[in-house]
């Protein structure tokens, strides 16, 4: 499936030939084969963590995002992030995808949807018994989604969460949000925060495509930080949350 998906925290899956493309690249670039293959060709590298079982494996996807400085016109920037931590964090690679090799886009509703369709278990870590909790819970006049290491271990299989992990959260309303959404949003995610012990980092995607905190909406601010996939600007809070 080739595409070309403009929406933040989308996984991208890239084809064999793309990834190969893109390891190529790196090295040339002076990056460590030892270091990108594992990560662009497992397949061919192996090094695989501990993988969760019933999850079809179809490569560690790119996760779209911004490119403030260097853009290449017709491609797609994507960032690769490792499932294991160093004393430096998690390898992250920044790269390029040509749209046709894309096989298949997943937003992070998607994501959570299909794990949430499949029936799988969410018990291993605290911030995936968060999700399963929020799962049944729902949140008012919404739909929802993980990106960040949670999203990464539900769309891969692979064990990218660990007790320590925050929950990122992606907040897409029906309607135009309101304040008092906003504060029975905060409520539920405050809730998870405390009774599974970990920091739940939620954002509302906008009707502009843009991405703003739900705890910056909550405080009552004038204006908030809005990150899209172009560019981070200050927004008045009076321009999506009417009084």
């Amino acid at each position: 499936m080739a595409g070309d998906n403009r929406e933040r925290h989308t996984l991208l899956d890239i084809s064999l030939a793309g990834r190969r493309r893109i390891l190529e690249e790196l090295t040339q670039g002076g990056r460590e084969a030892g270091v990108c293959g594992p990560l662009l060709l497992p397949e061919e590298f192996g090094g695989l963590g501990e993988r969760e079982p019933g999850v079809t494996f179809t490569g560690i996807p790119g996760i779209v995002r911004r490119e403030d400085f260097h853009p290449r016109p017709g491609f797609i920037p994507l960032g690769f992030s490792s499932w294991a931590s160093g004393p430096h964090g998690r390898t992250r690679l920044a790269t390029f995808a040509a749209p046709d090799e894309v096989k298949r886009s997943r937003t992070p509703v998607e994501v959570l949807e299909a794990c949430v369709a499949e029936g799988r278990e969410l018990t291993r870590t605290p911030a995936l018994r968060a999700v399963a909790a929020l799962t049944a819970t729902g949140f008012e006049r919404a739909r929802w989604g993980v990106w960040g290491s949670v999203g990464l271990e539900l769309a891969t299989g692979i064990r990218y969460t660990h007790d320590r992990s925050d929950l990122d959260l992606l907040l897409v309303p029906d309607t135009g949000p309101t304040r008092a959404l906003c504060a029975a949003w905060l409520r539920v995610t405050e809730g998870a925060e405390k009774r599974f012990g970990i920091r739940i980092d939620a954002e509302i995607r906008l009707a502009n495509g843009y991405d703003v905190s739900l705890k910056e909406c909550a405080q009552g601010g004038v204006k908030v930080l809005a990150k899209g996939l172009r560019d981070v600007r200050l927004l008045p809070v009076e321009e999506f949350l009417p009084s």
